[in-house]
């Protein structure tokens, strides 16, 4: 019965901790896709869909801000991925 108690808590922690369920979907993700079946795995990203969906189907949500952290960290990344691929073809 104690373990059950604690398995709530967790969940509502989680609920109230849209950043703190974003690291665990990044980390479990990471950690699926790792896993080698004959010599085949998912890789990273594969994983963390996978784990979003599975966290998504229970009902865990990303808060507007959390989203867009997402958001704003991938074009940043974006954008300074195309400015070095433009250097690199000034260069040739």
């Amino acid at each position: 019965m104690n373990e059950i108690n604690v398995l709530i808590q967790l969940f509502e922690t989680l609920k109230a901790q849209p950043l703190l369920t974003l690291f665990l979907i990044l980390g479990t993700g990471y950690l699926i896709g790792n896993i080698r079946i004959t010599g085949f795995s998912l890789g990273p990203v594969a994983g963390v869909l996978f784990a979003g969906l599975l966290l998504g189907h229970f009902g865990f949500l990303m808060s507007p801000n959390t989203q867009a952290l997402g958001y704003t960290g991938a074009y940043a990344f974006s954008s300074v991925l195309l400015a070095i691929a433009g250097g690199l073809i000034l260069l040739f």
